[in-house]
């Protein structure tokens, strides 16, 4: 009998064969589609540590440039930046990248951009957070080596 050529890995996401993504505001979900192709629990596992680390963002960079401090409010939305654009946030990201534009250019735009961050911010944060926590939790994950959000769990299971 004819045999079937070997499998030579997934196959391609296409229009006939969706790969199921969060509709979030804020992250583009077929970014999320092609970036983890299918793997949501990795993706949940990302976005809560993105969370984790990013969900006070605004008001750490407002801090930062009350304190004079324009290269660490700079380095905190070049992280971000980064981040974002991997969990398929590009507004978010867009919005990062030129805010840090702004504040090296010490721009008559900054409060402007700043507002502009902070709602999207808030847009992503406020459609993640429900999501997250009608979810499943993720198990460990390969290539972070750590369940969500770095033991979050463990630490709130303590008294």
């Amino acid at each position: 009998p004819p045999r079937s050529p070997p499998a030579t890995g997934p196959e391609p996401i296409t229009a006939a064969r969706p790969v199921p993504a969060p509709i979030l505001d804020g992250i583009d979900p077929h970014r999320v589609a092609l970036l983890y192709g299918g793997d949501l629990g990795f993706f949940r596992q990302l976005l809560e540590l993105f969370i984790a680390e990013f969900g006070t963002a605004a008001v750490q960079i407002e801090a930062d440039l009350a304190r004079r401090e324009p290269q660490t409010a700079a380095g905190r939305l070049h992280r971000l930046k980064g981040n974002a654009g991997n969990l398929g946030a590009l507004a978010l990201m867009t919005t990062a990248q030129a805010l840090v534009a702004v504040i090296l250019a010490e721009s008559a735009y900054l409060p402007h951009l700043l507002q502009a961050f902070a709602a999207v911010c808030s847009c992503l944060l406020d459609t993640a957070r429900p999501w997250l926590a009608a979810g499943p939790k993720p198990a460990s994950h390969p290539a972070t080596g750590s369940g969500p959000a770095d033991g979050a769990q463990d630490r709130a299971d303590r008294p």
